[in-house]
C-alpha cells in the first residue's frame, strides 16, 4: 500500500506495541472511535499526506487482524474540550491565548480545505455518516447527509463561541430570567447586542472590546444557516489574527507612546505610530472599540505635567499632528448628524476646517500616508476629543507663557510711578532707560519658541500661541493708558516705544512662520504710544493726526454708536484730542476741554 510516494509499510506498527501504550487499549487511554475498514484506508490515504505544523502528524497504523488503528503524535496538553470542562485549566487560558489557540485550529483546516491530497479537492463533498458530538454538526448534513468544507467552517464557528463563552457547546446556562439553554440557543438569543453577557468571567476584564466584536462577528456568519452565506477559511484567520493583533499590540503601543520617543526627520514618532496602528486595525471603522479611550487616557494623563514645559510642547504636537491625520483621513461626506447641525466653533475645530490653506504647513502630512476612510460613531467621538485634548494643552502652553510674561509686563508698567524718583536724582527716563524688563519678556518668548520648535509643533499653532500672547500684552499695556493718566506722558511713551521696538525686533528675528500675527496684536498700544510721542500735536489738525496714526477705514466708526470708553491721554492746548475704542478700533475725537462733562464727538 502506498500513498502519493508515500510507503505505507514503513510505517506500520505492530499490534503487541500498540497495546502495551494503551495498557491494552484500557478505556482511559481511548481518544477515538472505531470505523469502518473501507473509511480506514480512506482516512489513512488522505492523512498520511498531511504536513502542516497544525495539523496532528501521522506517526503510523496498524492492521493486524480486526485492529485498524491510526497512531497520531501525542498532543501532550490534551484536548481542548478537557480544558473547557475543567474551571480550573480554563480559568488559566487567557483571551490572547484562546485568539492563539483558535488562529493555529483555523490555518490546520484552511490547510486541509486548499486541497492537498488527491481526496481533498476543493469542491469536495462527502457522503458519510458522522461520528461525534452532534452539537458541532452542520444542521444541513441532517437534510442532505452531505458534509461539505462549509460543514467544518459551522462547526469551527461553534468553538469559537466556546473560546469566548468558557463552556462547551452541550453544556446550558442560565443568563437573567432565561431559563438554561445551550450555548448556540444563547448566542442566537443575544447576538449582537447582548452577546457580551456570554463571554467567560474569567477573560471579561482582558478582552479588548474591538478584539470580542471581531470574534463575534466572525463566529456569528460560520454558523449561518445558509450555507453560502458561510465565510471562507482565508477571511476567518484574517479577522481572527486582526482580534489577536489588536489584543496583544494594544498595551505594547501604550507602553510606547507614554514614553518620549521622539521625531523622525521633524515626524512625531507616537502620532505616526498611533495613526499607522489606527488604521491596520481598522479602529476608524469599528463599531465598538476601547482603544481610542486608553489613547485619550495616555494624552489627559500626560497633561497633568502642565508646569515641565519641555514635555507639554512634545504631547502638543503629539496630540496637534495625530488631530490633523485624522481629520484628513475622514471621507467629508461621512459625517454624524450632530456634526452637520452644528458647525465647528471651538479654536481647533475652525483650525481642521481649513487644514488645505496655505497657513496650515504640517510637517508631517503627506499624501501617501493618509488612507481616507469612512468613520463610525467611536472614531468620530474620539476626534472630539482629541480636539479637547488638544486644546487643553494649548490653553496650558498659552496660560503658562502669560503667566510668566505677567511679572515683567507689570513692572514694565509700573516703571512710570518711580519716573518722579528718576528725575529728581538727575537721571533721565525715556527712550534711553534700562529695559531689563522688556528684555525679560523677550527671554520668556525665545524659550518657549525654542521647546515649541525643538519638538516641531506645527507653525499654525504655534502662531496661535504668540498672537494670544501680544494681545495679551496689548491689553495690558494699552489698560494702563486708559486707567492711569499719568501714565500718559511724551517720556514714558518713548520709554513703551523702545520696548515695542525689542518685540517687534523678536517677531522680525522669530519669523512669520511661528510669530505669525503677534506684530499686529499690539496695534492699539502701537497707536497709543505713537500719539503720546507725536511732535507738535497742537498745530496738527484732527484729520491730519488720525490718518497719520489710524488706518483710514477705521475713522468711520467714530460715528458709531456702541460702547465707548474714553480716556485722556495728554493734556494739550485747545482744541485737544482724546483716544478711545469703538469696535475694537482706536480713533481719535476732537474736543473742547469746556465740553469735557459731557463729551461731543464731531
Amino acid at each position: 500500500m502506498s500513498s502519493s510516494g508515500i510507503k505505507l509499510e514503513n510505517y506500520l506498527i505492530p499490534l503487541e506495541e500498540i497495546s502495551g501504550a494503551t495498557e491494552n487499549f484500557s478505556q482511559q487511554r481511548c481518544i477515538g472511535a472505531r470505523i469502518a475498514t473501507k473509511e480506514f484506508n480512506n482516512e489513512l490515504q488522505m492523512i498520511s499526506q498531511f504536513s502542516h505544523e497544525n495539523v496532528i502528524s501521522f506517526i503510523g497504523y496498524c492492521n493486524e487482524g480486526n485492529e485498524r488503528i491510526i497512531v497520531y503524535e501525542y498532543a501532550v496538553n490534551g484536548s481542548l474540550d478537557h480544558h473547557l470542562q475543567d474551571p480550573k485549566k480554563m480559568s488559566s487560558i487567557t483571551w490572547t491565548q484562546r485568539l492563539k489557540i483558535c488562529i493555529g485550529a483555523a490555518r490546520g483546516l484552511n490547510y486541509l480545505h486548499s486541497g492537498c491530497g488527491q481526496n481533498n479537492r476543493p469542491n469536495t463533498q462527502l457522503h458519510t455518516k458522522v461520528a461525534g458530538t452532534q452539537f458541532y454538526l452542520d444542521p444541513s448534513y441532517h437534510e442532505s447527509s452531505i458534509l461539505q468544507k462549509e460543514s467544518d467552517i459551522y462547526s469551527f464557528g461553534v468553538v469559537l463561541f466556546e473560546m469566548l463563552s468558557g463552556m462547551l457547546v452541550y453544556h446550558t446556562r442560565s443568563i437573567g430570567e432565561d431559563g438554561p439553554q445551550h450555548l448556540i440557543n444563547l448566542v442566537r438569543r443575544y447576538y449582537p447586542k447582548e452577546l457580551h453577557n456570554l463571554i467567560d468571567p474569567n477573560i471579561r476584564d482582558q478582552v479588548d472590546s474591538y478584539s470580542f466584536d471581531a470574534v463575534k462577528e466572525i463566529a456569528y456568519q460560520c454558523i449561518n444557516l445558509n450555507i453560502k452565506e458561510r465565510p471562507k477559511m482565508e477571511l476567518v484567520i484574517e479577522r481572527i489574527e486582526a482580534a489577536m493583533d489588536i489584543q496583544e499590540n494594544v498595551p505594547i503601543l501604550m507602553e510606547c507612546v507614554v514614553e518620549d520617543i521622539g521625531f523622525s526627520n521633524g515626524i512625531p514618532v507616537a502620532a505616526f505610530t498611533i495613526y499607522k496602528c489606527l488604521l491596520h486595525w481598522k479602529c476608524f471603522q469599528a463599531e465598538r472599540t476601547n482603544v481610542f479611550d486608553r489613547i485619550i487616557q495616555i494624552f489627559l494623563l500626560e497633561k497633568e505635567d502642565h508646569d515641565n514645559k519641555k514635555r507639554m510642547a512634545y504631547w502638543l504636537s503629539n496630540a496637534s499632528n495625530l488631530l490633523f491625520l485624522i481629520h484628513k483621513s475622514q471621507i467629508p461626506d461621512v459625517q454624524s448628524k450632530a456634526q452637520r447641525q452644528r458647525p465647528a466653533i471651538s479654536l481647533f475645530g475652525r483650525m481642521t476646517k481649513g487644514l488645505h490653506s496655505p497657513m496650515s504647513s504640517v510637517n508631517l502630512t503627506e499624501d501617501k500616508v493618509v488612507q481616507q476612510v469612512g468613520f463610525k460613531y467611536p472614531a468620530l467621538l474620539f476626534k472630539q476629543q482629541l480636539t479637547a485634548c488638544v486644546e487643553k494643552i494649548y490653553s496650558i502652553i498659552r496660560d503658562n507663557l502669560k503667566k510668566e510674561l505677567r511679572s515683567s509686563l507689570a513692572l514694565c508698567i509700573q516703571v512710570p510711578q518711580l519716573s518722579k524718583k528718576v528725575l529728581s536724582s538727575g537721571q533721565t527716563f525715556g527712550k534711553d532707560y534700562p529695559l531689563n524688563h522688556w528684555q525679560e519678556m523677550v527671554d520668556c518668548l525665545n524659550t518657549l519658541l525654542h521647546s515649541l520648535k525643538e519638538n516641531f509643533v506645527p507653525s499654525i499653532i504655534v502662531q496661535k500661541i504668540f498672537a494670544q500672547a501680544f494681545k495679551y500684552i496689548n491689553v495690558q499695556l494699552f489698560n494702563s493708558l486708559l486707567l492711569c493718566q499719568e501714565y500718559c506722558t511724551s517720556s514714558n511713551g518713548e520709554y513703551v516705544k523702545a520696548g515695542l521696538a525689542k518685540l517687534e525686533l523678536w517677531c522680525f528675528e522669530a519669523k512669520e512662520e511661528n510669530a505669525g500675527s503677534a506684530w499686529d496684536e499690539l496695534v492699539h498700544t502701537r497707536q497709543a504710544i505713537g500719539f503720546l510721542v507725536k511732535q507738535g500735536k497742537p498745530k496738527i489738525s484732527y484729520d491730519e493726526l488720525s490718518k497719520d496714526l489710524c488706518p483710514s477705514d477705521h475713522t468711520s466708526h467714530i460715528t458709531h454708536c456702541g460702547f465707548k470708553q474714553m480716556a485722556y491721554l495728554q493734556e494739550l492746548e485747545k482744541p485737544s484730542y482724546a483716544l478711545y475704542i469703538d469696535h475694537g478700533f482706536i480713533n481719535f475725537a476732537h474736543f473742547l476741554p469746556s465740553e469735557f462733562g459731557g463729551l461731543r464727538i464731531s
